[in-house]
């Protein structure tokens, strides 16, 4: 397969495997998957990777049923505590009465960002697990540039920046 394709189409892999892409680019990248065997095994252990990690989430997800829960007087006086704290809380609070700054980020940029930073982490998780497996050494470099190049702002670019320098 030709190594520039291969390059380009890397850098969808992720979201590919994920089922992430839109119709277009999902069918471009199915395409080129079918023909390199390659980007072939990494898909196959993007979506490995994918698996497990859901596996985790869900493994590690507190269902309501198996929740200690405290006896009926304690929880009497926890929910007055909670009363108690509230009410001070709400007499000590006093709004500030200025003007919001014309550089605050509106709620809709800090979405943004937070959307950024899960997804830059989700794909830093994944691209971990390919660094584990010495023939995907390459791809998971490539990722973790993807993620600086891409995410430049989040705790996960830091990550990768380090990740990188250790390959050094």
């Amino acid at each position: 397969m030709n190594r520039d394709s291969c390059q380009i189409t890397g850098e969808l892999l992720v979201d590919f495997a994920d089922d992430t892409l839109s119709c277009e680019e999902a069918a471009r990248v199915r395409e080129h998957v079918e023909q390199c065997p390659q980007c072939r095994a990494t898909v196959e252990a993007l979506k490995q990777s994918l698996e497990t990690a859901q596996a985790i989430w869900r493994d590690n997800a507190c269902p309501a049923s198996s929740a200690r829960t405290l006896p009926l007087h304690w929880r009497r006086y926890a929910a007055v505590a909670a009363t108690v704290l509230l009410a001070a809380g709400a007499l000590m609070y006093r709004p500030a009465r200025q003007p919001a700054r014309a550089d605050a980020p509106t709620l809709a940029e800090i979405e943004n960002r937070m959307t950024q930073s899960a997804q830059a982490a989700r794909l830093l998780v994944t691209v971990e697990q390919l660094e584990s497996q010495a023939s995907l050494r390459d791809v998971a470099k490539s990722q973790y540039r993807y993620i600086l190049a891409e995410y430049p702002e989040t705790s996960a670019a830091k990550a990768a920046r380090l990740k990188l320098e250790s390959f050094r």
